[in-house]
């Protein structure tokens, strides 16, 4: 299963506790995050006690990625075989598509 969709979900359980701030930041509603939270969750690489937070290997998945960038809903990731967009979608959630990594944008922070 190709979980690229997932990684700024995975980052921001990792600097966030909650699934309400997650979805503050996401700019989504929560039953939309709630959703790809039971995705991770069944994965493997989320756990939920009275906090979210990320299992070893959802630690070790994010280690393989790098955020070059966040323009509003649009995450820039880096593999080691590519770059990747992820935009993130109000109603239909999270979408992953492959890119050349010379076609990442620059964006100035409002």
């Amino acid at each position: 299963m190709n979980v690229d969709w997932l990684i700024p979900v995975l980052k921001l359980v990792n600097d966030y506790c909650s699934l309400s701030e997650i979805s503050k930041q996401l700019d989504l509603p929560t039953s939309t995050l709630r959703k790809a939270i039971f995705v991770a969750r069944r994965l493997g690489l989320v756990e939920k006690d009275d906090c979210l937070r990320l299992t070893e290997s959802g630690q070790e998945l994010l280690s393989n990625y790098d955020i070059l960038q966040r323009c509003g809903k649009k995450f820039y990731l880096k593999k080691t075989d590519g770059c990747i967009l992820v935009l993130v979608r109000r109603k239909k959630g999270f979408k992953a598509i492959r890119i050349p990594c010379d076609n990442v944008p620059s964006c100035n922070s409002s």
